[in-house]
């Protein structure tokens, strides 16, 4: 009896569909041949076709939704040379035209506090400087500040002797998740040489869409 066989046929195929319903799959292991019913099947077999390709339509859909999830905003911080403060008194310097300029002797240390946000990846930093002399180099650092056990440096940058105005990129961030429970963060600025500048800096981070 055609009737007979094809109902003990559908059931099976409801059986099977239910079993994989309950049992998660990726997109990639649903198969689905078109016309896998003949045209003597009755519409109930049909519709039961249409249903499938709606369920791994949806499977489709929610993959495409985790991989949005997945994907991360880029930001940029700029840091003006204003914001920098000298970490001890007697400094002989001052904030002209974007730059730091040191204009006393010797080595001078200025710090730069950083706010970034919680869970923040750190990608690169930048920093622009104005160079003076072939031995004595302008150094950048971004540091983070654990309050009780020192600090750890996670870029560091330095000018080339090049005299003039340049820039120096670290990429290769030690510990770049920002963690503003347990730590803090700065830059630290040396200036070696008179008229040696701090030009300002660019940290480029990333957080979850």
């Amino acid at each position: 009896m055609r009737t007979k066989l094809f109902s003990n046929s559908f059931m099976v195929y409801v059986v099977t569909l239910g079993l994989m319903l309950m049992t998660p799959v990726q997109s990639d292991e649903v198969t689905y041949e078109d016309n896998s019913f003949s045209d003597g099947d009755t519409l109930s077999a049909i519709g039961l076709n249409s249903k499938f390709n709606e369920i791994k339509a949806e499977i489709n859909k929610n993959h495409s939704r985790i991989s949005t999830l997945e994907e991360v905003k880029t930001h940029y911080m700029s840091i003006h040379p204003s914001a920098a403060q000298p970490s001890t008194h007697g400094y002989s310097y001052q904030h002209y035209n974007g730059y730091l300029q040191k204009l006393g002797a010797g080595n001078q240390h200025y710090i730069v506090p950083l706010q970034l946000p919680h869970r923040a990846t750190v990608v690169a930093v930048t920093s622009y400087w104005y160079d003076t002399d072939f031995d004595f180099n302008v150094s950048i650092n971004m540091r983070r500040i654990d309050r009780t056990n020192g600090a750890d440096v996670m870029a560091s940058m330095m000018s080339t002797g090049i005299i003039g105005y340049g820039l120096s990129l670290d990429s290769t961030i030690e510990v770049p998740v920002i963690d503003n429970r347990l730590y803090s963060y700065a830059l630290f600025i040396t200036l070696p040489h008179t008229d040696t500048r701090f030009a300002g800096a660019l940290i480029e981070y990333t957080t979850p869409k």
